[in-house]
């Protein structure tokens, strides 16, 4: 029987085989019992987060450990939590122990997860106006400065060795620490990488993906900041899982694009063919989210999600040099614009709401773009000290 979670404790809910169940086996008869248990004690929230995140901690996929032995761990914990004895005293020592059982398995998976993955400070942020090269940092320490607009990097299937625009490096021995490889695109710069897998991703400006030299394990895991065009390899026994800073996307051979920028408020992705599944990140309630080819789903934060059906070459159509766009806000335009040619555009207040629909050619110099967009969003600029400033006539 599930019970208020007011006066809940971190042990509290650990020890509590219906919160245990339903965070591990997603019993969605009691999401919305929870939902409403945080709504009337909101300040629950957090700790009933932090319970929920070392709960399915301990069954993350991530951790090789046998599931037959995660399984026994788990009965023998419920075992000694739901032990029958009278004495008061008695009970209070199994439920102590039961939650010290769990909390130090919790602590010896997390330390095993820790010392056995490598990590990259991937919230924090590069500022990228700091950078005016497309940079390749490998994980053996070296440094690669890429000069040119449009690069093309192709790694070696053993990893042994690259090609930066048709330049055939030799890689060398990694640092032999947990470190990964760095891809880092800088306004105003676009670059194509073909990962040891065969899998291709195009990096569209101001844009960071962060990868390994090959691919080990039963997973093929990569994270991005900006945005990014992938088309994966096909391979079943090792899925495709590309994390951003709000989103998990996990596919086995497919083609999408995904942009999550830090400094905007929502991330998108849109499926060109294949299949999709994805997990937000740090979301407790529901299932993953299933995509279909030519849908679009956006996060706006956390907890909240839409998905609708698109014109899929609108949000792909960056990597052929075009900028396609409907009914979309004048701001967000500019953004992009600003990005591509690594320029300082302003506007005024009254272009925050301004909805425009057309189609850009970024091949062109900035200034026929600027004109361009000023063309169809009826406005004009002026440009003073390398900044533009844009507004509605």
């Amino acid at each position: 029987m599930v019970k208020e979670i007011e006066k809940y404790t971190l042990e509290d809910f650990l020890d509590d085989p219906d919160f245990c169940n339903w965070a591990l086996f997603e019993n969605p008869d009691l999401d919305d019992y929870y939902r409403q248990q945080l709504v009337k004690y909101p300040e629950q929230k957090e700790i009933f987060q932090k319970a929920h995140q070392l709960v399915m901690l301990f069954d993350d996929e991530k951790l090789q450990t046998e599931m037959s032995r995660k399984l026994q761990i788990w009965d023998e914990v419920n075992r000694v939590c739901n032990q029958n004895t009278t004495s008061k005293k008695y009970k209070l020592f199994f439920h102590y122990a039961a939650v010290i059982t769990l909390l130090s398995i919790i602590t010896s998976l997390t330390y095993y997860f820790i010392s056995s993955t490598p990590e990259i400070d991937f919230i924090s942020s590069y500022n990228m106006k700091d950078f005016s090269e497309t940079k390749l940092l490998l994980d053996n320490g070296k440094e690669i400065n890429i000069h040119s607009d449009r690069s093309e990097i192709v790694c070696d299937q053993d990893g042994s060795q690259i090609k930066v625009n048709n330049e055939l490096l030799k890689k060398g021995k990694s640092s032999g620490s947990a470190v990964m490889n760095q891809l880092i695109v800088p306004f105003g710069k676009q670059s194509k990488i073909i990962l040891a897998d065969r899998t291709e991703v195009w990096l569209n400006a101001g844009s960071r993906l962060i990868y390994p030299t090959v691919f080990e394990g039963g997973k093929r895991l990569v994270k991005l900041q900006g945005e990014a065009y992938f088309k994966v390899s096909k391979d079943k026994s090792k899925p495709f899982i590309v994390e951003t800073n709000h989103s998990k996307i996990k596919v086995l051979g497919t083609s999408f694009n995904v942009k999550a920028y830090p400094d905007e408020k929502v991330e998108e992705t849109v499926l060109v063919e294949g299949s999709v599944s994805l997990n937000l990140r740090n979301t407790i309630f529901g299932k993953d989210i299933q995509l279909k080819p030519e849908q679009r789903l956006v996060v706006t934060d956390p907890d909240s999600y839409s998905i609708s059906e698109v014109d899929v070459d609108n949000y792909t159509s960056w990597i052929e040099g075009l900028f396609v766009f409907k009914d979309e806000l004048l701001p967000s335009v500019l953004l992009r614009i600003s990005r591509y040619y690594n320029l300082e555009i302003k506007w005024t207040n009254d272009a925050k709401t301004k909805k425009i629909s057309g189609k850009l050619d970024l091949k062109e110099d900035y200034q026929r773009v600027i004109n361009a967009l000023a063309l169809i969003s009826d406005g004009n600029y002026i440009e003073e000290n390398n900044v533009i400033y844009f507004k509605l006539k």
